[in-house]
């Protein structure tokens, strides 16, 4: 077990300096209030999505990876926004109370919403683009936010979150959930007579070039699980060893803050262990907050 918490980093503690609740630039009232609204236009969007669209129906939507996506961007805001704001007004984020395997979850989950929104996008312009899917202010909107804004919301926590770079362990897992989902792609056709993507449709290349095909798509998203692990490594590098950003904090923030100024830098980032290190120690400095 110690080792599964090791490979996941849960601690204990779990996110010792609220790196999941603060910005280096960003009040976490701030930060909380931009995650909310991000909730809500993604409700927003999920709702008029399936009144205004005929195509796909609301039954279909999650046959499709870019709904899916959609789905978890919203989640993870409406999660991460109640644990930013409740830390913002307690000093205490309910996450770090959680069982582990709920930190476990939610911490895959930021990884899957700075990695996946990328794919789609990247696909979505690159393979999928045709000037009919833009024939009416529904298709356009809806489009422009699952595949454009999905990867702006996804560069906002790249760039503006405290969070580390995830664990090597989630690099695996966003291979076997994106292969998950080619299993449900397949069953879609199965039961509904339909690909929910055209290049998933093995008669129009033959099965070895459909093999091909999925393992790029894999190797896409492992591209793009380093290149946002590299990207975090700059944030961190930049933010906090070259402009001594060490962060802003709640005013109720029970004495963590303190831990910030005496951080050490492994490659342009704190690991949690050092976090867990320098509190065990009992060594504080001045924050600002």
């Amino acid at each position: 077990m110690s080792r599964v918490k090791s490979l996941f980093r849960l601690g204990p503690p779990f996110d010792p300096n609220h790196r999941f609740e603060t910005s280096s630039v960003l009040s976490p009232y701030a930060l909380g209030g931009i995650r909310a609204l991000f909730a809500v236009y993604g409700i927003a969007t999920i709702i008029v999505s399936a009144t205004v669209r005929t195509s796909p129906t609301p039954a279909q939507s999650f046959s499709y990876f870019s709904n899916i996506t959609w789905w978890g961007i919203t989640w993870y805001h409406m999660l991460a926004a109640f644990h930013t704001l409740s830390y913002a007004r307690t000093g205490r984020a309910p996450l770090e109370r959680w069982w582990p395997f709920l930190q476990a979850a939610h911490a895959t989950l930021w990884t899957t919403v700075v990695t996946f929104p990328l794919m789609v996008t990247v696909v979505f312009w690159g393979m999928q683009f045709t000037p009919g899917k833009f024939d009416t202010a529904a298709n356009v909107w809806s489009n422009i936010s699952h595949h454009a804004l999905n990867s702006a919301f996804a560069v906002f926590e790249i760039i503006f979150a405290r969070t580390e770079r995830p664990p090597l362990i989630h690099g695996p897992l966003v291979v076997l959930l994106l292969g998950g989902y080619a299993g449900v792609a397949y069953i879609t056709h199965a039961t509904e007579a339909f690909y929910t993507y055209g290049f998933l449709d093995p008669s129009k290349r033959g099965v070895g070039a459909q093999i091909g095909i999925i393992i790029a798509m894999g190797g896409i998203v492992i591209g793009l699980f380093i290149a946002v692990s590299c990207l975090v490594w700059l944030r961190l590098w930049v933010a906090e060893e070259k402009l001594g950003l060490r962060g802003k904090f709640a005013e109720r923030d029970r004495a963590q803050a303190a831990t910030q100024s005496v951080e050490s830098v492994e490659l342009g980032g704190v690991t949690d262990k050092e976090e867990r290190e320098i509190l065990e120690q009992g060594e504080s400095a001045a924050s600002w907050v």
